[in-house]
């Protein structure tokens, strides 16, 4: 009934702005089960724009919107579809990021903010908790200070313990090399054999080689066409897999796989081009991603 009623407006414009509408009344309420039903009924090309439009109503965002709200767009990390976007558009995940900040900062009470934040990573898939921690925690860059130091490290510990557990599923489903690239960084190198083992796993194997795919976006002056090409996070898929002998190693090992996906075959690719030698013109080291 919900999607028939979202359907019938004429446009995809409007049909955004009455699903944002719908999904804010929803939020301020704090009916997360409505909000929910929303997100269900509402196209994921559409999506996006619905959740940007969030931030309109920030004046109006409360202690029952975060509630409400936290938890239900903390899942929504890594699901929205990457389309195709201009130079300067921001990503769908830092849209999500945007509004659940603001969400959270609408909460004056520090312990009543730990308790949403809490259910937000009870619910969450791997990579949203990655996301959340990080939002609310001290580290430079990333970090909004939204919990206190002592509570950001525990938070920490646990996601890493969480990222390395011996259940792979989860990690083998998210961006892997995000993940364990930041587990040893931010511990210093001291979880370097928890993360060797759970490489020992072909999925997770796999799946931190398809996410060192970045994408450069260039765009010639007064041209109206983006040119995308693709490139390797290189110096942190070496870190995390340990050296340019161990890329090695996994290519070889990875190319056997019956199941390779069309991400993992450019990966493997690109990762054949990187140990020849070759760099894109503007290499500069890391890539962010």
């Amino acid at each position: 009934m919900l999607g028939f009623y979202l359907q019938r407006v004429p446009t995809r414009g409007l049909l955004s702005i009455r699903a944002t509408r719908l999904l804010a009344d929803s939020m301020l309420a704090g009916d997360a089960t409505g909000m929910t039903k929303i997100i269900e009924a509402v196209d994921d090309q559409q999506l996006e724009d619905v959740i940007e439009g969030l931030e309109d109503y920030e004046r109006d965002f409360n202690v029952n919107a975060a509630e409400a709200g936290v938890p239900i767009l903390a899942g929504l990390y890594g699901k929205l579809p990457e389309s195709d976007r201009g130079m300067f558009q921001l990503s769908p995940d830092i849209k999500v990021e945007r509004v659940v900040l603001r969400l959270l900062r609408a909460v004056t009470d520090e312990s009543n903010r730990l308790e949403i934040v809490r259910r937000a990573l009870e619910s969450a898939p791997l990579f949203g908790r990655f996301r959340i921690v990080n939002l609310v925690g001290h580290r430079d860059g990333v970090g909004q200070e939204l919990v206190d130091p002592s509570t950001a490290e525990r938070l920490e510990d646990e996601l890493r313990d969480q990222i390395v557990s011996r259940q792979h599923d989860a990690l083998a489903s998210s961006p892997a090399l995000s993940l364990l690239y930041w587990v040893l960084t931010t511990s210093e190198g001291s979880r370097r054999a928890d993360v060797d083992e759970v490489l020992l796993d072909d999925r997770v194997l796999a799946a931190t080689l398809a996410d060192a795919i970045t994408e450069v976006r260039r765009q010639s002056m007064g041209a109206r066409e983006v040119r995308r090409e693709s490139r390797l996070a290189w110096e942190p898929l070496v870190e995390v897999l340990g050296s340019d002998n161990a890329v090695e190693a996994a290519v070889q090992r990875l190319t056997k796989a019956h199941d390779t996906t069309p991400q993992l075959a450019e990966a493997l690719d690109l990762a054949r081009r990187y140990l020849s030698g070759w760099r894109p013109d503007d290499f500069r080291g890391r890539t962010d991603h």
